[in-house]
């Protein structure tokens, strides 16, 4: 019932199609903003990050274990222990902008990272 009205994105993660993540936002006090993770194609989901205005994610390509979120007024978030029962996330305090809404990895270079958001620009950074 948390994800019925805002959420903002759905994330298939890349190895493994049962698992999927989806962005929740809310404009007011309700307690459901955050982070959300199925196992089993949508049929079942835990909340692993609460946040209050989560945009999206992006699970890194080379380590299954990490993911940066997004968030709106909070900025974006790096979990290195994705694949445990309840990840723990930083505030990635270099990216210098309060709403990132993407983040994507180069193609060409899987060590570039690109970050777009809304009003601050594209980032790019080098892992």
């Amino acid at each position: 019932p948390e994800m019925r009205v805002w959420t903002k994105d759905i994330v298939v993660d890349p190895r493994n199609e049962d698992r999927w993540y989806a962005g929740v936002f809310t404009h007011d006090s309700s307690d459901f903003g955050g982070l959300y993770r199925t196992l089993d194609r949508g049929r079942t989901w835990r909340r692993i990050a609460k946040k209050y205005r989560v945009e999206s994610c992006a699970v890194d390509p080379r380590n299954p274990g990490r993911l940066y979120m997004t968030t709106q007024g909070e900025g974006l978030w790096l979990t290195e222990n994705l694949q445990d029962e309840h990840p723990t996330f930083r505030q990635v305090g270099e990216y210098p902008f309060q709403q990132p809404m993407r983040v994507f990895w180069n193609p060409f270079d899987p060590h570039e990272v690109w970050t777009v958001s809304y009003g601050g620009g594209m980032h790019v950074a080098r892992e």
